[in-house]
This record gives C-alpha cells, sequence and structure tokens, in this order.
C-alpha cells in the first residue's frame, strides 16, 4: 500500500478536536455511568468478572446480521433519474477504499442512478478538494466523502459545492458521537468506537483478564480520534493496562519510526506485554512484523479492525488472532440509501442517516466464510439486499 501524508492543516485540527475526546469516550462508551468506574477503578471486582463482561460483548457480533430499515420507503429510479455521484475516497489506493467505491458504485446503480465517477485520490486535503471541485464542474448531483475524509478542511469547495445545488455526504468518516457538521448534507456515521471496544474485549479473553497492551493509533486519520480513547477506556474498564503508541500513516512503514520498530522497542522495554490492538487491520502486519522482530510471535497477538483481505489472510493462517469485519457491500447500499433521501430534501444540511452498518467477529474458526482466497464482501450474508425492497427496486 502507498500511504501520503495528510498536510500539516491535519495537526491543527487534530488538537482543536482532542479537546473534545472526552465528551466523545462517554458517549461512544454504551454507558454513560462507565466513564466514573473508568477513573476511580477497574469495574470488575475480579479477572472472571471481566473475561466474562468481555465474552458477552464479543457473542453479540458472531452471527450474520438483520436488515433494519433506515427509513420510510422511498421511490429511488425517480429520485436518481438522470443524476450522477461522485466518490471521494480518503485515498484509492487502498485496497478498503477502493474496495467501498466499488460498492457504492454498484448500489448507486442498483437505484438507478446514471453514472458514478470515482476521484482517484492520493489521501491529501488538496487532492479531496481537486474532486470535489472536479464534482462541481461534472454537475453531479451527489458528492460522497467515504473512508475517513476529513471533512473539516474541505469547507470552502463543501460550501461551493452545496451553492451549486450538489448534495455532499459524507460516508463512514466519524463516529457516531461526533456532531454532524452543518456545513454537510448528512452522514453515515459507522461505529468506530464499538470496533475498538471489541478489541479491547478480544484481548482481556485471550489474557485471561490480564491484558497488558500496546494501542496502535494514528491520530491524522479522523475516526481514531473517537476509536482510541475507547480502546483504551475499554482496557482500563476491565483492568487491563496499556502504551498507547501513535504513528501516522505516511510512517507506517518507516523503518525507524514506523509500527513495526515502535512495537519492538516497546517489547523491549517491557517484557510483559501480552496483546497489540491496531485500530487499523492495515497496521496488523506491520505490528506482527515488530512482535516478530522482537522474538515474541505467538505469546504476544493482535486483534483489529477492518476485515481487508490481506488482514483476513492472516487470520485464516492463526497468526491475526481477530479482525472485526465490517461488511462493505451494506456501506455501499447505506451510502446510495443516504444519497437517495439526501436528494428528496437538497436544501437539508447536518442530517444523520442511522444505516445500522454491521459488524461480524473474525477469528481462525470463521474466517474462510470472506473466501478463500478473502475479498471484500463474503461472509456477511445478503441482508443488506433488504434496501432493494425499501427503495422499490425489484
Amino acid at each position: 500500500m502507498v500511504y501520503i501524508s495528510i498536510t500539516q492543516t491535519v495537526q491543527g485540527e487534530h488538537m482543536k478536536r482532542s479537546k473534545g475526546m472526552t465528551r466523545r469516550v462517554v458517549a461512544a462508551l454504551a454507558g454513560a455511568t462507565m466513564l466514573s468506574s473508568l477513573v476511580a477503578a477497574p469495574a470488575f471486582s475480579s479477572d472472571s468478572a471481566a473475561v466474562a463482561a468481555a465474552k458477552k460483548e464479543l457473542a453479540q457480533y458472531t452471527a450474520l446480521p438483520k436488515f433494519v430499515a433506515p427509513g420510510a420507503n422511498v421511490n429511488a429510479q425517480a429520485i436518481s433519474k438522470n443524476k450522477t455521484v461522485m466518490i471521494v475516497p480518503y485515498l484509492l489506493a487502498i485496497p478498503y477504499n477502493a474496495g467501498f467505491a466499488d460498492a457504492v458504485k454498484l448500489a448507486n446503480t442498483k437505484a438507478g442512478f446514471k453514472k458514478t465517477e470515482v476521484w482517484a485520490s492520493d489521501g491529501s486535503v488538496t487532492s479531496w478538494a481537486a474532486g470535489i471541485t472536479q464534482g462541481i464542474a461534472d454537475h453531479v448531483a451527489v458528492i460522497d466523502l467515504i473512508s475517513g475524509v476529513a471533512a473539516g478542511y474541505l469547507v470552502p469547495q463543501i460550501n461551493q459545492a452545496r451553492a451549486a445545488g450538489i448534495v455532499v455526504i459524507g460516508s463512514t468518516n466519524d463516529d457516531p458521537s461526533v456532531p454532524t457538521p452543518t456545513y454537510l448534507s448528512g452522514v453515515v456515521p459507522l461505529d468506530y468506537a464499538l470496533a475498538g471496544k471489541l478489541e479491547a474485549d478480544q484481548g482481556t479473553v485471550s489474557t485471561n483478564g490480564a491484558l497488558n497492551a500496546i494501542v496502535i493509533t494514528s491520530t491524522q486519520v479522523p475516526p481514531s480520534l473517537s476509536m482510541t480513547p475507547v480502546v483504551e477506556a475499554r482496557v482500563n474498564a476491565l483492568g487491563g493496562k496499556y502504551k498507547e503508541i501513535n504513528v501516522q500513516p505516511a510512517d507506517w512503514a518507516s523503518p525507524t519510526i514506523g509500527i513495526a520498530a515502535q512495537v519492538q522497542a516497546a517489547l523491549a522495554a517491557d517484557p510483559t506485554i501480552n496483546y497489540v490492538l491496531p485500530n487499523y487491520d492495515g497496521e496488523a502486519s506491520l505490528a506482527l512484523a515488530g512482535i516478530a522482530a522482537a522474538g515474541k510471535s505467538g505469546s504476544v497477538k493482535v486483534a483489529s479492525f477492518n476485515g481487508t483481505p490481506d488482514a483476513m489472510k492472516l487470520v485464516q493462517a492463526g497468526t491475526l488472532e481477530m479482525n472485526v469485519g465490517e461488511d462493505l457491500a451494506w456501506a455501499g447500499y447505506a451510502t446510495t440509501d443516504a444519497n437517495l433521501r439526501a436528494l428528496l430534501k437538497p436544501k437539508a444540511v447536518g442530517v444523520t442517516y442511522n444505516e445500522h452498518l454491521p459488524f461480524i467477529i473474525f477469528t481462525k474458526a470463521n474466517a474462510n466464510n470472506v473466501g478463500v482466497p478473502p475479498n471484500l464482501t463474503d461472509g456477511y450474508g445478503n441482508a443488506q439486499l433488504g434496501y432493494l425492497k425499501v427503495w422499490g427496486v425489484k
């Protein structure tokens, strides 16, 4: 994979967003009362209680998801007729981003959109802005900013698009706990906080309540600002402890300051570390390389999030212990559904579209469900086809 650094503007925005992090942790955890227990002491009186709580949480995400209609039925063919959509991903070179764009294209076709364009984003703010500008020039009806695009750096371009009558949707860029900005027509949130919580639960179960983890974050990637605090809070709540490593995407593979190097150094400094929790599974192979370099393969395990094919190969091999998978086919339909609903009220702003995006936990026991070799859409069932009924499409 190739990763391009977000401009320095992101770092300044991160500082502003970090001030609101505590509020997002409170909102993202299952119960608001949990925060006090995190601050005061572990919420569980024994390791067995912590492990039981983690197992109970994990068990909720092992079955195939069921479709939940996101709202009233809509006439997709009438809404989408002769309309074009522009997709602007975080970084098209990332297989997850490319797969997501393909899923939206397919769903848009099912819904009756005339055309879907995909901008070849290089991961920079400049590139994202250029994608929006191209969408304006092409007179598209909708612009979808997907897979982690930091829309806050694109307000002038978004305002220009909306002034031209274009709906601008942010899809899976943030956790539900992040308020929907009014410069966007709407957003489709993804529960990154829950994914992080499940990672911590897996580590707790795997270590029998004695979790001592490395948490790998990337603060230039917007979802990390919601995900990482919840991972760490959940580790604390279950009686474990953690060390945080912050590596930006451009540096993930650096031989000196990258993920592998920092994981190796952390394991050398603290031999009692027994688990690694990367926010995203694109980081998992690098974490495993650091574990191997430290001579800890097999004794220090890893759980992560996304369900991308390369990472799922590691799950199938038993190298990556667990991966929280998200259904990209469902995410594609969800984004299209938000596009349709936003087009019904094109002047509306700040709308949150709850599309009930599901997760499934994959371990070696069920990892072959995603295909051999793995792909981005198998393993989740076909409940997302319920959207076709909602749209009046056969």
